[in-house]
């Protein structure tokens, strides 16, 4: 499983428009990971105190 950490790339003339996603770090978690659950859920609580944690100025994460 990855995590994916970004930050928002916005329009500088109108900073309300995201263009597109600026990669941060991509980790590789294993099943081991406490975010996972004994039947493979996911604890996105875990996954974004992961993500604060690595990168404090992130704006978001993905899972894969």
């Amino acid at each position: 499983m990855k995590l994916t950490i970004y930050r928002l790339v916005r329009d500088p003339r109108s900073h309300h428009k995201i263009i597109g996603k600026d990669t941060l770090r991509v980790i590789n978690v294993t099943d081991s990971f406490v975010g996972i659950g004994d039947k493979g859920e996911i604890n996105k609580a875990e996954f974004q105190k992961l993500a604060d944690a690595l990168e404090p100025n992130n704006e978001g994460f993905t899972i894969q």
